[in-house]
């Protein structure tokens, strides 16, 4: 891998680490947010975010990787947790969530997922 790939991989894994970004916050903001994350200086991560470093270090890369691939596997523990709470308040309150907008709902049982479903 060249010293350029090297630094672009870290550059896309920054707003990774720094998830979630506010549209209206400043980007020294959730760089500093990554940097800290990410255990390296907050001047190393603007460096990479702008191009301009020169000689890439490899426990930087490995830190950035390491903590970018934490903050994605938390995401998706968050995603699948606010996905069963959803499928908890359908079954506990249908008629409520009949209510819900259609991107709110929780996706409606197969038969084969229902208990005592006749197979």
């Amino acid at each position: 891998m060249t010293a350029d790939a090297f630094a672009e991989e870290v550059r896309s894994c920054l707003p990774v680490i720094a998830a979630p970004i506010r549209a209206n916050e400043p980007v020294p903001s959730w760089l500093s947010r990554a940097a800290r994350t990410a255990g390296i200086s907050v001047a190393r991560a603007r460096a990479y975010w702008y191009r301009q470093v020169e000689r890439p270090r490899v426990d930087e890369y490995f830190a950035i990787i390491s903590a970018a691939d934490l903050s994605q596997r938390r995401l998706e523990d968050m995603e699948s947790a606010y996905e069963a709470d959803r499928e908890r308040f359908a079954r506990d309150f249908p008629r409520l969530a009949r209510l819900l907008p259609p991107s709110l709902r929780a996706p409606a049982p197969s038969s084969g997922d229902v208990e005592g479903a006749a197979r």
